[in-house]
């Protein structure tokens, strides 16, 4: 494709974020739209066809994180705003299987065109405040566009095989991106309710797929009100989750924040 094309799309997709952070597009406009065809295993949306132009221009996040060794902190005065909507039950339930270091394992899901390596910061950060590295592991997904049934099945696939390698009955999962649409997919679609014990999303795009945290599962999102591309009120916020909005943090830069980090070491 030339490279006016693959601008052309680039420009499309980006008006289309933007008009769902504007909320001239409902966010549940593309819900039952970001199917795979099963028969082929293709991607019929024609929202994926611009995704695919604008994903080789921009690159992968994950790659872009394998060399990166700066921090995006966010501005000086980013005090975290907290709306807490009580979690009925969940927090009992949320302490049902611990490791013998006192932390579940954790399964890390990255957004769009991004890869495994996306968390490579939190995971040293985590480990270095006692998570155990083998009990931590950060699934590559195979559809980078979107929540199919596909990528449901490789993240069941990866929370099996941790649990059974870790011996706990239940997990954590943390997501960036498109990362929250799968994972609340693989909760609600895919079998996953009764293995996950709690969930943090980073600037997660939740409501593609649900505008409700998932029954006995602790849910905190966290986004930043400088993000770009996913609106925190539109396409983050839950019902009945811990929702978190912080300030002067880019949607990349929640993946390299020291005060993203913090939070998620608090709520873990």
């Amino acid at each position: 494709m030339s490279c006016a094309k693959s601008l052309f799309f680039g420009i499309t997709l980006l008006i289309q974020f933007l008009a769902i952070n504007a909320g001239v597009i409902p966010s549940g406009n593309y819900n039952g739209k970001l199917n795979y065809n099963s028969n082929g295993g293709s991607f019929t949306s024609s929202l994926a066809n611009s995704l695919g132009s604008f994903g080789s221009s921009i690159g992968s996040f994950g790659n872009m994180f394998s060399g990166f060794t700066g921090r995006f902190t966010g501005s000086s005065n980013s005090n975290a705003s907290v709306t807490s909507n009580a979690v009925t039950g969940a927090s009992a339930q949320a302490n049902a299987s611990l490791g013998p270091n006192g932390h579940a394992p954790v399964l890390f899901i990255h957004g769009m065109y991004s890869t495994s390596s996306a968390f490579m910061m939190i995971i040293n950060y985590l480990a270095s405040n006692g998570w155990d590295r083998n009990a931590m592991y950060s699934v590559d997904l195979p559809d980078k566009l979107s929540f199919g049934p596909v990528n449901a099945q490789v993240i069941s696939n990866a929370a099996d095989q941790l649990l059974q390698r870790t011996g706990a009955q239940k997990l954590d999962i943390v997501c960036h991106s498109m990362g929250g649409a799968n994972t609340m997919n693989y909760i609600l679609n895919a079998g996953g309710a009764s293995k996950v014990r709690k969930v943090i999303t980073l600037g997660g795009a939740n409501k593609l797929v649900t505008s409700t945290a998932p029954s006995g599962i602790e849910v905190t999102t966290i986004s930043s009100s400088a993000d770009t591309i996913v609106n925190p009120t539109l396409l983050s916020r839950l019902n009945g989750a811990n929702n978190i909005v912080i300030n002067g943090v880019t949607h990349v830069g929640l993946l390299a924040s020291a005060q993203v980090e913090n939070l998620i070491k608090e709520n873990l």
